[in-house]
């Protein structure tokens, strides 16, 4: 269930035979810590949403609580985790650019209707992907996506084929 239309899909919503159910949820009216799952998402933390929040502060609080309330797992980029506080190490997976990264993104490769990259897992194996929505912000959108269900134990081939599919 997400806030946008998928235009592959052509809703916002998609049922099928499983027991996972994925909610897009964002900080916008400090709701977030409200939500309570097995695992979660960190897209970004910056400032936003200025019209409730008071300050960045208040953001980086509401992304904490939020993380508190994740039973098993939450993927992160690795620029922000220490931003969730020093309590949160187990089940804590981060993404991004960083060497560092849990997921790490390598040799982007931007061509005019899609994009290459490279994702390191877990430090060990190395996957290409493509993608056919521009932008670097949707290639690490990707990388947390991919993350999300390595942990599901996806098969990395089936990861690829969804996200050639994406649009």
């Amino acid at each position: 269930i997400i806030g946008g239309k998928l235009l592959n899909y052509n809703t916002n919503a998609r049922w099928t035979d499983t027991e996972v159910l994925v909610v897009e949820a964002d900080e916008s009216d400090g709701n977030l810590p409200l939500f309570e799952a097995d695992y979660g998402v960190i897209t970004n933390i910056e400032w936003e949403h200025t019209d409730f929040f008071r300050n960045l502060s208040d953001i980086q609080n509401t992304f904490y609580e939020f993380s508190k309330k994740i039973k098993k797992a939450i993927i992160v980029p690795e620029c922000d985790k220490n931003l969730l506080g020093s309590s949160r190490t187990l089940g804590l997976y981060t993404y991004g650019i960083s060497n560092q990264a849990d997921f790490q993104v390598q040799c982007i490769e931007r061509q005019k209707d899609y994009t290459h990259f490279t994702v390191t897992i877990c430090h060990g194996e190395q996957h290409v992907f493509e993608l056919h929505v521009p932008g670097e912000h949707n290639v690490m959108n990707a990388c947390a996506a991919i993350g999300l269900a390595y942990l599901f134990r996806v098969p990395l081939n089936t990861i690829e084929a969804g996200l050639k599919t994406f649009i």
